[in-house]
């Protein structure tokens, strides 16, 4: 994966995640897009985001789009658990 040099530190909420496919999507606050694989999440456990979990990571663009890594969990945090798929 090719980063350049504006990788950044942002805030953002989680959109949409699958843990089924192991990826999801992140809408920073300033309205960018970006998506996230589980294996970015830097958290202990079971890696996993609810749609409206606030979050941090960097964000960088590469050849296929925004994508986030180094992702952390914000201590207070709201979501809807999304329970479509059980």
């Amino acid at each position: 994966m090719q980063s350049n040099e504006e990788d950044r530190c942002v805030h953002g909420t989680c959109i949409w995640f699958s843990d089924e496919k192991g990826y999801g999507f992140l809408l920073s606050d300033d309205g960018v897009s970006s998506m996230v694989h589980y294996t970015d999440i830097k958290e202990p456990g079971f890696k996993r985001l609810y749609r409206g979990q606030r979050v941090t990571y960097e964000e960088l663009e590469t050849e296929r789009g925004r994508s986030a890594r180094r992702v952390k969990y914000m201590k207070d945090f709201t979501y809807i658990a999304d329970h479509s798929s059980l």
